[in-house]
């Protein structure tokens, strides 16, 4: 499998090439991208190059539309999350936000049951802040909330777990477990978003 620099040196060289970039390039190219879960912003911006490039045949910048469509349109879902409170529902799926923007992430506990949440473990170059209890009426009843200050441009993961009530035996018959959640954060430099 292919790394991040050695695509993006596999586009440089096809856009140096004399000739039309084919159909066929830009299938090779698209297919090795398709490959990284989260393409860097080195590999999209060549890929864009290749697009726009004047020798890319019509073939060859309708699979890269293709493609980088999609990948805005995921960007765009990631980014969106950020605009909104974080729930146990976003746990899986990579959220996009920018150095310096503040991320709330809220977490319906199991009061009545004793549960509160705990931040585990925080990697990567985030501020996490408890907020006070929420209020027992109105929205936000029964949960926790956390406030995320974003500090450096990099990966992130927060991992949330239920802490249980004092004597709570989770091997007894019929007891509940605690949850985890775990977030997924990639922040960018400002801009880069």
């Amino acid at each position: 499998m292919q790394d991040a620099k050695e695509l993006v040196s596999i586009v440089t060289g096809l856009l140096a090439a004399p000739g039309p970039l084919s159909f066929y390039d830009a299938l090779g190219v698209t297919l090795a991208a398709r490959r990284f879960t989260e393409p860097s912003d080195d590999v999209l911006r060549a890929l864009v190059s290749m697009h726009d490039a004047p020798q890319a045949t019509d073939g060859a910048r309708a699979i890269l539309a293709e493609y980088l469509s999609a990948r805005a349109q995921r960007i765009h879902e990631q980014r969106q999350r950020s605009r909104r409170p974080l729930t146990a529902s976003d746990q899986g799926k990579l959220v996009r936000a920018v150095v310096g923007e503040t991320l709330e992430v809220t977490l319906a506990e199991r009061r009545g049951l004793g549960f509160r949440w705990q931040l585990i473990e925080a990697k990567g170059s985030v501020q996490v802040i408890a907020q006070p209890a929420r209020a027992s009426t109105g929205a936000g009843i029964g949960a926790a909330g956390f406030t995320v200050v974003l500090l450096a441009a990099g990966n992130a993961k927060l991992t949330f777990a239920e802490e249980p009530p004092p004597g709570h035996d989770p091997r007894h018959k019929g007891a509940p477990k605690p949850a985890q959640v775990v977030l997924k954060l990639l922040v960018n430099a400002v801009g880069n978003a």
